[in-house]
């Protein structure tokens, strides 16, 4: 039996709650078998692994294929992104997954590449064997019958959260039968009651809802009801008092707020999971929690930037994801806005960018970026007196000269090298319309390298094209080198990767399938992209790992990886007084 301590009735030893007065009661306490740990995670776990797990296989595109049979029987349609509308305007990150996608092409596709895989099933089965081991909770009779059209997590919290204090964290799953999902919280307090915990009720504007009571100081409080068409666990009493006061309508709601909504408004409508965090919160408590004290220029610039959103979206071809930042054009310095308003590339760069390269990024206008980066660099006194002084001892003026030739395209580009010192080579190639100034620039710098790195250059030719290059004193390889072909200056390291940068009877990566697959799949308008054959440069690892590292590969990486090709990048180019900043990250999974 268990005495109320209140009034002092005998209770059953099951009781929750005193008979009499109705006081929460504290069971006895059982002889420990072992140290205690916290149930909190398992909380979370049962009601949050559903997110979790979306959020995996949407993000990562792994994953996707483990709820092909538990989600068939969601239908596609009804509202997304309702979970903004509870929780408050100033919400400082929210992510949100729609969990009813079985019947999207892009869905099906990747359910038949990634279904067959054994090590994906079993690592879904793992869990939830896992979850019904510690709590009783499964999810096909305890969460399946009442999972809606929604699963998100929000930090209301954000900016205190990176400055120390305790996260508010709400998880709000969308009900889509109210009685079956009362069923799963109440098993869900059946449970924590029977691990020892006090598990009392609250109402709160009409609302009742449970409260987890801690064991120690180092727990988190979890309370955990329905609020509208959300069950909702959140991590503390104001937390949760936020969210109805939200749903009723006496607060402004995240929905409402113009940030969040401009950038879903600028994100596919058929994206299947939505993140929205708040940079300039994030940055300032970062900031103030470093204790750097940035230069006003440079404050100024990172106050610019607002928030970003991202979604993700599935093709079938693979996973997109798409990536919008807004910001106040009038706190952006001249140069940013400048850069921010490029005209777009007109690709000719990448035919010197080779069909089987390992990975390249690609864009324009060096010059342009260079001056950006020298307005935040200039604002301390220390580095500009040793720009000056560099430039006063080997004649190159490198906050006015070091780029100021570079106008045109450029490439890097990563290559398999059979180098006896490396197995990836590289270079960047630049398009050069004043060839004397770019010599110029280069001699200064070959010049800077041989006084503080003692490294220096020697007449040499590869490919028939005259280079200055540096030779490993052992072997005699070629282990850097510059020259000029054409319109253009290569720059790279390996002899065989300087090989490939002056052959112009390469075949291009425009002519390549698998980079036009991921091509067609970024901006038209994009000012540069970003590429890797995940593929190649995965298998060209593997071939220089340990046995041991390759059987730990095989079993926790490769059936994961493998299917995917490719990635790429692009950024959109637009009007810097639009005061939106777009991307696009396509994973080609054929």
């Amino acid at each position: 039996m268990i005495t109320c301590s209140k009034c002092g009735v005998e209770n059953r030893d099951d009781a929750s709650f005193c008979r009499e007065c109705g006081t929460p009661l504290t069971p006895a306490p059982q002889p420990a078998s072992g140290p205690q740990k916290s149930k909190t995670p398992l909380i979370v776990g049962a009601v949050a692994g559903v997110v979790i797990l979306c959020c995996i296989c949407l993000i990562a595109a792994v994953l996707l294929a483990k709820y092909t049979d538990v989600l068939s029987f969601l239908p596609l349609f009804g509202p997304k992104w309702s979970a903004s509308k509870i929780v408050p305007a100033d919400t400082g990150f929210l992510a949100s997954v729609n969990p009813s996608v079985e019947n999207l092409a892009g869905f099906k596709h990747l359910s038949d590449v990634y279904g067959d895989i054994p090590e994906v099933r079993e690592a879904l089965d793992d869990f939830l064997a896992e979850m019904e081991a510690e709590s009783g909770i499964t999810f096909e009779s305890d969460i399946k019958p009442w999972l809606g059209q929604e699963v998100a997590l929000a930090i209301p919290n954000l900016e205190a959260a990176m400055e120390g204090q305790d996260p508010e964290i709400v998880l709000a799953v969308a009900t889509r039968d109210r009685r079956d999902s009362d069923a799963f919280l109440e098993k869900l307090r059946q449970y924590l009651v029977s691990d020892g915990y006090v598990v009392s009720e609250a109402t709160y504007n009409g609302v009742t809802y449970y409260v987890q009571e801690t064991k120690s100081e180092w727990e988190t409080p979890a309370l955990f009801g329905t609020v509208n068409d959300f069950v909702i666990l959140a991590t503390g009493a104001s937390t949760m008092k936020n969210v109805i006061d939200v749903a009723r309508g006496d607060a402004e709601s995240l929905a409402k707020n113009e940030t969040y909504t401009r950038l879903v408004d600028a994100l596919p409508e058929e994206a299947v999971a939505l993140m929205f965090y708040d940079m300039q919160g994030m940055m300032d408590a970062l900031l103030r929690d470093s204790g750097v004290e940035l230069p006003p220029e440079a404050a100024g610039q990172l106050e610019a930037f607002q928030a970003m959103g991202m979604s993700v979206s599935l093709d079938t071809k693979g996973v997109q994801m798409d990536f919008v930042v807004t910001f106040d054009p009038d706190a952006l310095s001249p140069e940013t806005r400048e850069s921010f308003g490029a005209r777009a590339s007109a690709g000719h760069i990448l035919q010197r960018v080779p069909s089987d390269a390992l990975a390249f990024a690609s864009g324009q206008d060096m010059a342009a970026a260079w001056r950006n980066y020298l307005t935040t660099l200039k604002e301390n006194p220390d580095i500009e007196k040793q720009l000056d002084d560099l430039g006063d001892s080997f004649g190159l003026r490198l906050d006015e000269e070091l780029f100021a030739w570079a106008t045109g395209e450029l490439a890097i580009a990563l290559v398999e090298s059979g180098g006896a010192t490396s197995p990836v080579g590289g270079f960047a190639v630049f398009e050069v319309k004043a060839q004397q100034e770019a010599e110029e620039t280069m001699s200064g710098l070959a010049a800077i390298m041989a006084d503080i790195l003692y490294l220096e250059f020697e007449e040499g030719e590869i490919g028939g094209v005259a280079m200055r290059v540096i030779r490993d004193s052992y072997t005699e390889e070629i282990m850097m080198g510059y020259g000029f072909t054409d319109a253009h200056l290569v720059i790279g390291f390996m002899e065989d990767a300087l090989e490939v940068a002056v052959d112009d009877s390469i075949s291009p990566i425009v002519n390549d399938a698998v980079f036009k697959q991921v091509q067609s799949h970024l901006p038209r308008d994009t000012g540069g992209y970003f590429y890797v054959n995940v593929e190649a440069t995965w298998q060209l690892a593997y071939d220089t790992m340990s046995d041991y590292d390759r059987q730990d590969f095989d079993a926790q990486v490769r059936p994961f990886l493998e299917p995917v090709e490719a990635i790429g990048m692009g950024f959109s180019i637009t009007d810097p007084q639009e005061g939106l900043g777009r991307s696009t990250v396509f994973i080609y999974i054929p």
